[in-house]
């Protein structure tokens, strides 16, 4: 004896009650995500369940503790370039000064001592 199966195309109706059921939802994978910084997250470029590739950028974060960190050591780099600066300046005055002593000296114009010059009114020499 045969089995008899009735087919039916299934018809879209109105609804006429609602369903409520409760259950969990769950992403088949999952990944905690942490910045490496801390901050305030300024603007959110992907949402919750966007499919997203391995380093896309998800989101913008805002650092002001660490962008006054960064002004901090930029300041302190041109203080320690301008130090530098300065320093050499004062070794290339220092060796032009020794030099024209040098040649004064040898050429009897002017003493072997560099300090004597202009102490004549203070009594130091």
């Amino acid at each position: 004896m045969a089995l008899r199966v009735d087919l039916v195309r299934p018809k879209a109706r109105p609804k006429d009650r609602a369903l409520t059921l409760s259950g969990t939802v769950q992403g088949l994978e999952e990944t905690d995500i942490s910045p490496r910084t801390n901050g305030y997250v300024r603007r959110w470029l992907v949402d919750i369940g966007d499919r997203v590739e391995e380093g896309q950028l998800l989101a913008e974060i805002d650092t002001p503790e660490l962008d006054l960190e960064i002004d901090e050591a930029r300041a302190a780099l041109g203080q320690s370039e301008a130090a530098i600066f300065q320093a050499r300046a004062t070794r290339d005055h220092s060796a032009t000064t020794a030099k024209r002593y040098g040649t004064l000296a040898a050429s009897g114009r002017r003493s072997d001592n560099p300090f004597s010059s202009g102490c004549r009114a203070c009594a130091c020499s």
